[in-house]
């Protein structure tokens, strides 16, 4: 099944300043969700009050946009174009679309006729980046942690909420769900209906999230680690006997959600021995700088500039500092495989407690 182009209103400006849109972007491999911040406040808003007068360099040296901005009626809109960097969700923005959909409600849910184009253009997109929504789809929080931002708030607080519309994203993808049996999953209603007898979801478990670590215990064995907490999800892959694993939420049904092969994946507690909490902090490569700083897909200074990193900004830090073809300035490896100046003149490392 193809899935159509969802109707879009271009809000692109017709001048783009530095303030919301970066370079080229060299590959998407990840679509990355928002939300706007203020509750019953329309998207529309969030461009013509906010967006645009940073675009107009308004707000001092402040860089902020998305590629798309969902309204509570179901409008989509497109502003910066797909094809550059955004500035929306930090060191992820190199590789990723960022979304910004407005809410309703003290607890930041979504309106029905926007959950429906929400899910639409889920869809679309992981369609022409070739991905997958129940694991290429990430939110802001998933990027910079909890202890930095809470976002998209809805999906936060509600990670049953969150997989289940990556489910629905997925399944229409897939063909399985029609736009007419969509169902908003954060109004109360109820799961979306697919076809062919298939169920939309798995039953609903309560994560609470942590920052631990554990080992795996399973002498002379492996242990599987799924999509999901439970067995009825697919397999991703195994763990050995004794292995160091990344434990981030809590579930209610005696499963843990770990980190696994740069993504998430679940694993059943009573395996796991020595859990104990962490106190971990991210490094961070800071443009301490006034001017943009140019990132560069390989480590040669010959090589073509990719993005730039804006003033203030800061992205992850991977490895360095290294040794860098056709020139004696070393470089820092980001977390996208980017590579960045290590001069102490224009950055440096900064932690981030998580």
């Amino acid at each position: 099944m193809t899935v159509k182009k969802p109707t879009m209103v271009n809000k692109t400006p017709a001048k783009i300043s530095k303030y919301i849109a970066g370079g080229i972007r060299s590959r998407t491999t990840k679509i990355a969700w928002h939300y706007t911040g203020l509750h019953d406040v329309k998207g529309i808003n969030t461009i013509n009050n906010w967006f645009n007068s940073i675009n107009r360099g308004e707000q001092g040296n402040r860089y902020a946009s998305a590629h798309f901005v969902m309204d509570l009626d179901g409008t989509i809109y497109e502003y910066v174009p797909m094809k550059r960097i955004a500035w929306t969700t930090n060191s992820a923005n190199y590789y990723s679309i960022g979304i910004e959909c407005a809410t309703t409600g003290t607890n930041d849910h979504y309106s029905d006729k926007e959950y429906v184009s929400m899910v639409k253009l889920g869809a679309w997109l992981a369609q022409y980046y070739g991905l997958d929504p129940r694991k290429d789809f990430i939110r802001h929080t998933d990027v910079v942690g909890r202890a930095y931002k809470i976002c998209p708030k809805y999906f936060v607080d509600h990670e049953d909420k969150w997989n289940q519309f990556k489910l629905d994203c997925y399944n229409y993808l897939k063909g399985k769900l029609t736009e007419k049996n969509i169902r908003n999953c954060t109004n109360g209603k109820g799961n979306s209906i697919v076809s062919s007898g298939t169920t939309t979801s798995q039953p609903s478990v309560k994560e609470t999230a942590c920052n631990k670590v554990g080992y795996v215990n399973v002498p002379n064995s492996t242990l599987n680690v799924r999509k999901g907490p439970g067995t009825t999800y697919d397999k991703l892959g195994s763990l050995k006997d004794n292995t160091k694993v990344e434990i981030k939420a809590i579930c209610d049904n005696g499963w843990c959600k770990i980190v696994y092969d740069g993504n998430y994946g679940y694993v059943k507690e009573s395996y796991l021995d020595g859990i104990e909490e962490v106190q971990s902090v991210r490094k961070m490569i800071k443009n301490i700088s006034n001017s943009p700083i140019n990132i560069r897909e390989v480590a040669d200074w010959d090589a073509d500039a990719i993005a730039e990193l804006q003033p203030g900004q800061s992205v992850t830090y991977a490895d360095g500092p290294l040794v860098a073809a056709n020139g004696s300035t070393k470089m820092y490896k980001t977390i996208s495989n980017t590579y960045i100046t290590a001069s102490t003149k224009y950055v440096k490392i900064v932690e981030v407690k998580l």
